[in-house]
């Protein structure tokens, strides 16, 4: 994670625009992932649920390609893919298909991310970008769901042998990436007491 005393943009953005739609459709779309995971419609719950991931990609594409960076849509584009991901583990929690430690690591961490991100953003340092760990651990982490739904769903033996250690590393990369965030956090709140 990269912050930065500075602002995202340089100069005003439309809030409506095509890479904020892309983002506000994530969340929009967190509500039929819910039903399908909660009604037990694995497969299209997994397909709908990485059409709404690939809307993270597409969002930050766009903004780059049609100079449509905004403050909103900087600060919206966490919050969308923390509801996303909560909403999932959530769900897979409740049918049993994720254990409740893995939950709590993944929710833990975001919450710990989203209360430390406001209190930067009161001292007027706003974030720039996510790390490398941080968008590897959001990759693996939807890779190691994707592993749990599809054992869930019994398309296979492996999926659900591999399960576990999909979990396991996936909850590593995840307390290290919360580290990371509050060992960058801290150093900028200090820095700016000097």
């Amino acid at each position: 994670m990269q912050l930065d005393r500075h602002p995202v943009i340089a100069e005003p953005v439309s809030p409506l625009n095509l890479a904020n739609l892309f983002t506000f459709s994530r969340i929009l779309l967190a509500a039929p992932v819910a039903v399908l995971f909660l009604s037990e419609y694995w497969v299209a719950g997994l397909i709908l649920s990485w059409v709404a991931g690939l809307t993270d990609f597409f969002d930050g594409l766009v903004a780059r390609a049609l100079n449509q960076e905004s403050r909103l849509g900087a600060l919206l584009d966490p919050i969308a893919d923390k509801i996303l991901i909560g909403v999932i583990v959530v769900c897979l929690l409740l049918r049993n298909v994720l254990p409740i430690w893995f939950v709590a690591v993944v929710v833990a961490r975001d919450v710990m991310i989203m209360a430390g991100s406001m209190a930067l953003l009161r001292r007027e340092v706003h974030p720039h970008s996510a790390s490398y760990l941080s968008k590897f651990n959001t990759c693996f982490l939807g890779l190691a769901l994707t592993v749990a739904i599809l054992g869930r769903a019994q398309v296979g033996w492996f999926w659900t042998a591999a399960t576990p250690y999909f979990l396991i590393v996936a909850a590593a990369l995840t307390v290290a990436s919360g580290a990371h965030y509050i060992y960058v956090g801290l150093k900028l709140y200090r820095h700016q007491d000097q």
